[in-house]
């Protein structure tokens, strides 16, 4: 690296470096989204549900608002997303708030380890930190992930600040819109999410290209719990999952498929839910043209989906 006298170094650490100018920032990711996205303020209902959900305390203590505004003010952008933006516009109670960051993972932890004083779940290469409680006991909790390029869960997963890149490894449109806490902004970098969310629309939006074989599979496993919630597929995503989706469900073991299928389908469902969702689950899968897919990937752990 080059200093301003000209001279060159080899830095032990990029913490060692310092914004040329740090009063000229490049601005928000939103500047760089594609034509189709929209950006537009929730309803007033909308914006009280989610101040609630964001005024929650995480234990042993922060609220998620307090994380949120923390790394914010280290020059990181982080966005509520996925489910919980989904149920919110959807009219519907949302459980647990999930985050998704441009803060590196290395500089993520130490920070959640000054606020939170706790352990730190999660996975570097599957790019997320998780702390707090359990989701299935009702719990508050961060599911705080990465922007993810490519390679998720590998060795050579790449993380960074791309909207379309990140839309790209997440499942369905209504599951992809973004909100800027600190702006008050949602973010549908598709231009479908925030319809698909108040329809119950289902729009595949994953490249399954740019995924390995068992994301893929669960992204099908993950379109039947949607049809099990009255979600509604379009004619092309129907035929994308069967064609391009369901196929991959061989790349899943009969155990990760199960594990998968509890937490999914069955994690947050009461005892006496069980047993009907399973038989929607059945009539779900048999509805679909691929033949014997029941009997094959779903037969066999039938016995063990409500234990």
């Amino acid at each position: 690296m080059e200093n301003n006298l000209g001279n060159q170094t080899r830095l032990m650490a990029f913490d060692c470096m310092r914004l040329a100018k740090p009063d000229v920032r490049r601005g928000p990711n939103w500047e760089y989204l594609p034509k189709r996205a929209l950006i537009q303020q929730p309803k007033p209902s909308e914006k009280e549900a989610l101040r609630r959900l964001l005024s929650r305390r995480i234990p042993p203590g922060p609220t998620y608002i307090e994380l949120v505004e923390e790394i914010w003010g280290r020059g990181y952008e982080v966005y509520v997303v996925g489910g919980t933006v989904r149920d919110v516009l959807a009219g519907q109670q949302a459980h647990d708030v999930d985050l998704v960051t441009t803060m590196p993972i290395a500089r993520l932890r130490p920070l959640l380890k000054t606020m939170f004083r706790d352990e730190i779940g999660g996975s570097d290469e599957n790019g997320y930190a998780r702390l707090g409680g359990k989701g299935v006991h009702g719990d508050p909790f961060i599911d705080l992930k990465l922007f993810c390029h490519g390679d998720s869960g590998t060795p050579d997963a790449l993380f960074g600040a791309d909207f379309s890149l990140d839309v790209s490894h997440r499942d369905f449109a209504c599951n992809s819109v973004y909100y800027d806490p600190i702006n008050e902004v949602l973010i549908d970098p598709t231009g479908r999410g925030i319809s698909d969310a108040e329809k119950m629309l289902l729009h595949v939006v994953c490249d399954p290209q740019l995924r390995r074989p068992a994301s893929v599979g669960q992204v099908s496993l993950r379109y039947f719990k949607f049809l099990l919630r009255g979600f509604q597929p379009t004619a092309a995503t129907r035929k994308a999952i069967e064609e391009r989706f369901i196929p991959c469900l061989s790349a899943l073991t009969d155990a990760d498929r199960l594990g998968y299928i509890k937490r999914q389908i069955f994690g947050k469902l009461a005892a006496s839910e069980h047993a009907d969702a399973k038989a929607r689950l059945e009539a779900a899968v048999k509805s679909c043209t691929v033949t014997g897919l029941w009997n094959e990937c779903f037969e066999p752990i039938c016995g063990e989906m409500c234990t």
